[in-house]
């Protein structure tokens, strides 16, 4: 775990996805999953997987056979997603791209993606993530929490914990810091670099860094209602502001790095992280 936060990228993000509060409690992650639910929900499962299956037979992308000697079936593996208006959805994945035909079909506007809402006014797409949101502040016991001005306090500089890890403040930690991860991919960058510089500390937390995750929540109760809104008025094309500090990471002296890239006046790509390398500059 360790290395895994200090090498950092996709696979410690994907590492820390995984921890998230669920967008549905009664979501499968794995399809041994759906044997656990209450009889109910796991038949209305098992339906979903055999409409998928179907789908896809039908439209001949496989067909049952006896592995031939000498050969390696195919890896796979279900998506399970609840939509917020209750609908379940089930996909069969392979580790290799042969699914090339699938079945389409044309419900209009997109109105909800990866539980992301989306709606339509005029010239204008509004995203946010209310209801997840939502979601995450009542697990967490932040729905009626005193509100914050600001992700994190000015000039708060986190420390990291050197006691013995606490296994279940970490599981804790993970689950919170993972669940705001999804929050600032989604719709809210404005907490990408609280939520990336807390991340660093996911190995080994204290009570004080699982306080300010916390603080974090504080804030986002307060601007629950913020959205992400393109407005194709404007016709502004692509603006790209950067920028970085000077190595003021008091625990690895490694400086943190930020973008974003904005169109019709709204974000469509960021990114905050710490730099993985340092120099040092000696004067004679």
């Amino acid at each position: 775990m360790h290395c895994l936060v200090q090498e950092g990228g996709v696979e410690f993000l994907a590492f820390l996805l995984n921890k998230a509060v669920p967008m549905a409690s009664d979501q499968p992650v794995f399809y041994k999953d759906i044997a656990r639910l209450p009889p109910q929900l796991r038949e209305q499962w098992k339906k979903t997987c055999q409409e998928e299956l179907e789908a896809l037979r039908k439209h001949k992308v496989f067909e049952l056979a006896n592995l031939p000697k000498g050969c390696k079936a195919i890896k796979n593996h279900w998506v399970f997603m609840t939509k917020s208006d209750g609908c379940k959805k089930a996909r069969l994945l392979s580790d290799r791209s042969f699914m090339g035909i699938w079945e389409c079909h044309d419900l209009g506007k997109l109105k909800e993606f990866l539980g992301i809402s989306i709606r339509h006014s005029g010239c204008k797409i509004i995203l946010d993530q209310k209801v997840y949101l939502t979601k995450v502040l009542d697990c967490f016991n932040m729905t009626n929490a005193i509100i914050a001005n600001t992700p994190l306090p000015h000039r708060y500089t986190p420390v990291a914990h050197t006691g013995n890890p606490d296994p279940t403040l970490r599981t804790q930690y993970q689950a919170i810091i993972g669940s705001l991860l999804y929050l600032m991919l989604g719709t809210r960058p404005d907490i990408a670099f609280a939520v990336i510089k807390l991340s660093q500390f996911s190995a080994n937390p204290s009570k004080e860094h699982f306080e300010w995750a916390k603080y974090i929540c504080r804030y986002l109760a307060g601007t629950k209602d913020y959205t992400m809104v393109f407005d194709g008025k404007t016709n502004e094309g692509l603006i790209v502001h950067s920028d970085s500090d000077w190595a003021t990471d008091v625990n690895n002296r490694h400086s943190v790095t930020g973008y974003f890239f904005k169109l019709a006046r709204s974000l469509v790509s960021w990114l905050s992280r710490a730099q993985k390398h340092c120099l040092i500059i000696y004067q004679g």
